[in-house]
């Protein structure tokens, strides 16, 4: 299972200015694709917050097209599992020094109830939580 972090997805909105991250996906078994609740809310609220017009249609067209066709309705929820998970995520974090959205935490805690590897480009907030990571802007399709 590959949980796709919020910046994934985004560029995913986008497909004609991220094609190295369209092969990248297109490479990987659809059913093996998982974005999480908590990605949905934050690109949601970022495209409830563009001014309306034709690029805030283009990218809600493109969100909604790729949480039909490409994820199916896989979307991860942040449940019990998941808390407990990003509590401890929280709390290393805290030891560490570090200031790591609420987002992330939650993201990190989905990704360790289920077992997943989180495809992101932002690894520095993921580092050392024993989560499996990939950034697909730095590896060929595989």
């Amino acid at each position: 299972m590959i949980v796709l972090d919020t910046n994934v997805i985004s560029a995913l909105m986008r497909p004609e200015t991220n094609a190295p991250i369209v092969d990248w996906v297109d490479a990987k078994r659809a059913s093996d694709l998982w974005t999480t609740a908590v990605s949905l809310m934050e690109i949601r609220t970022g495209l409830l917050l563009m001014p309306l017009g034709k690029r805030q249609e283009m990218l809600t067209d493109g969100f909604d097209r790729l949480l039909g066709d490409l994820l199916k309705g896989r979307l991860l929820p942040f449940d019990a599992s998941s808390a407990e998970h990003a509590s401890n995520v929280a709390l290393k974090q805290q030891r560490r020094g570090k200031n790591v959205g609420i987002g992330d935490i939650q993201i990190a805690g989905i990704a360790l109830a289920n077992g997943a590897t989180l495809a992101t480009r932002n690894m520095k907030d993921f580092h050392g939580l024993d989560i499996p990571l990939v950034d697909p802007w730095a590896v060929s399709s595989d």
